[in-house]
């Protein structure tokens, strides 16, 4: 069952595919998918779908879809390099 955005535990944990999709997202821009996953060989579309999502319900990543493609970008406000996010 997945947990309302609420619940969502401040004390997690990034996962490897998590940390490593924030530090792709860096740049300030938006990314497709699909420039991703060519970006990270090391993981499926299953890996990096799972990340997103935890992600987005976290609020440190932004999901918009435009056609068939799914665009993201980081939320500014949130650091890879200290932790901290202004919503938890």
């Amino acid at each position: 069952m997945n947990q309302p955005e609420s619940c969502i535990n401040s004390s997690h944990q990034l996962t490897t595919a998590e940390s490593r999709l924030l530090h792709l997202l860096q740049d300030g821009r938006s990314h497709t998918l699909e420039e991703l996953l060519e970006e990270a060989p090391e993981f499926s579309w299953a890996h990096l779908f799972i990340a997103m999502d935890h992600l987005s319900r976290g609020r440190m990543i932004e999901i918009c879809r435009h056609g068939f493609s799914y665009w993201l970008r980081k939320i500014e406000s949130w650091s890879v390099a200290n932790g901290s996010h202004p919503h938890r």
